[in-house]
């Protein structure tokens, strides 16, 4: 069977994913110690969007790639690895670690979220308490050596402050979008739509490629909630 791009805006970020692994499986394809595909699961076998990542990511079958293309479920409008619908603005080609032979459109949206934001402040303040200590050692501990090392300390408390705020907010909106069935980038989107001045509007959908079920998906969850 051929899927449009309708057919797969239409589709949840989980069934997308298990969609790809089922036509793989039935139409004779192994992975590379002859298994057959699967999409890995936590340990109660619920979706884990990650382990939908790392499924895709993992494939190092051109003939299997090539499949999924030719049957419209790549490079047909969706990246596999962000869950968002692409346009000629967004769609960035994604090349194998396995086979540079393997190559497929994801969204640029991939690079945003997933570029690396390290806490400056935790590497700061190390150096900073190294000299208060030297300066200490050297000069004694006086209201100098006293002040760096205390701002040194601050600066360490502040930054582990926010970085387990981070986290905690990632933990939140991972287990959310596995509870709904999305991408856990795709609901990092839809939170900053709705957070945005415009608020949750076609146009900023439409903007960020939201797909069709993954928004229905959210909207059903918040009028449970609410």
């Amino acid at each position: 069977m051929k899927y449009s791009k309708e057919d797969i805006n239409n589709l949840m970020y989980k069934d997308y994913i298990l969609l790809m692994a089922e036509e793989l499986n039935n139409n004779g394809f192994t992975d590379t110690n002859g298994n057959r595909y699967e999409v890995s699961t936590n340990a109660d076998g619920d979706f884990v969007s990650d382990f939908s990542i790392g499924f895709v990511l993992s494939m190092k079958e051109k003939k299997a790639i090539d499949f999924l293309k030719e049957i419209g479920l790549l490079n047909n409008g969706r990246c596999p690895l962000t869950g968002l619908m692409l346009s000629p603005s967004t769609k960035t080609t994604y090349t194998s670690e396995y086979d540079s032979n393997i190559t497929y459109d994801i969204s640029s949206m991939w690079l945003e979220y997933t570029k690396g934001k390290r806490n400056w402040g935790c590497f700061i303040s190390i150096p900073i308490i190294i000299v208060g200590i030297v300066w200490g050692i050297i000069k004694g501990f006086n209201i100098i050596a006293c002040i760096t090392m205390g701002v040194g300390v601050l600066l360490a408390i502040l930054s582990g402050i926010y970085g387990m705020s981070d986290f905690g907010n990632n933990w939140n909106r991972r287990c959310l979008a596995n509870e709904m069935g999305i991408n856990t980038m795709t609901l990092y989107f839809i939170l900053k739509i709705e957070n945005s001045k415009d608020g949750m509007c076609s146009k900023m959908t439409e903007k960020y490629g939201i797909p069709s079920a993954d928004l229905a998906a959210y909207q059903r969850w918040v009028y449970r909630v609410n």
